[in-house]
């Protein structure tokens, strides 16, 4: 039940709408998430691909992929099994790609979450996506901070619980939906202003809107991933056709990205790529507000 409501809360938020672009809505709010089961120690949750999150050649990115893994894990997986409902916030993401992503617009994915310890302080769960015959594409980390502070430990204490759902619930039920233009594309969300390239680093800048937030404000931690990426990919000039283009995605949230309803907040990014010796290339990207590091990633990419 926490779940279900914290994705109806999401649908009505106004601080942010990142988890409804992504189409992560349940069925009641006419989305077509599907919450197949959630154990004492997995969960198992199906969600279609939004046509704007896929590469130029159609098929989803992995930068997409792991932006559905962390609101699905972090409502279906940290969220359902904490004794206190804390959705806690995002520490860092990992994904790694086995092979060729080939799922596009409207394909179903089917996300695992699979608890490893959920603390006072952090989380962890693990993760893989597959397709709905069965075929894993890739595998997941999320860590999670967990305290979420006094007011929130007192309306979701577990003998407060019930009552603080059912409010909550009758609350929600006279709220509208949140209705946003769906994006063309990747590009189209996450715009690049002013790239420019020195040597083997690459800078841009671009704003951090309500659309790029959680449904309490703040950078969603998937929208970073997804930046990140497409900062990475411009500056590397890496081509994202290719069977297996970005091997991994490892992001560390460092900062929290503040974000202001109907409000733009700018921000820096910048992009160092570093060619392997017989390694595979990587790309360090940061975002930074004001000279501070807000998020970083180290990007894998596939072979050339």
């Amino acid at each position: 039940r926490a779940a279900s409501t914290i994705w109806r809360f999401s649908g009505r938020a106004r601080a942010g709408r990142f988890s409804c672009l992504m189409g992560l809505r349940e069925p009641q709010d006419g989305g077509e998430l599907e919450v197949r089961r959630i154990d004492q120690h997995e969960s198992l949750v199906a969600a279609r691909v939004p046509s704007w999150s896929c590469n130029p050649d159609g098929r989803v990115c992995l930068s997409a992929v792991t932006a559905m893994f962390d609101e699905i894990s972090t409502v279906a997986g940290c969220a359902a099994w904490d004794r206190s409902m804390r959705t806690g916030l995002s520490v860092q993401l990992f994904s790694r790609a086995h092979r060729s992503l080939d799922v596009g617009s409207g394909d179903k994915l089917v996300f695992t979450t699979k608890l490893r310890k959920i603390g006072k302080t952090l989380g962890f769960v693990d993760g893989e996506v597959a397709t709905e015959a069965g075929v894993t594409l890739a595998n997941m980390r999320h860590i999670k901070f967990m305290p979420m502070g006094s007011f929130y430990a007192f309306i979701a204490h577990p003998l407060m619980q019930p009552t603080t759902l059912a409010v909550l619930n009758a609350f929600l039920s006279l709220r509208p939906l949140q209705h946003d233009r769906v994006p063309q594309s990747k590009e189209e969300l996450f715009p690049l202003r002013n790239l420019r390239t020195e040597g083997s680093s690459s800078f841009a800048d671009t704003s951090i809107t309500d659309r790029h937030a959680t449904a309490l404000g703040g950078i969603h931690g998937g929208a970073g991933v997804m930046l990140l990426t497409r900062m990475a990919a411009a500056g590397a000039e890496r081509d994202l056709t290719l069977p297996i283009p970005i091997r991994s995605i490892s992001t560390n949230l460092i900062n929290s990205v503040p974000t202001r309803v109907g409000r733009e907040t700018e921000v820096q990014l910048e992009s160092s790529l570093c060619l392997g010796s017989g390694l595979p290339d990587y790309s360090y990207v940061m975002i930074k507000k004001e000279g501070k590091i807000m998020m970083d990633s180290s990007i894998f990419w596939g072979m050339r």
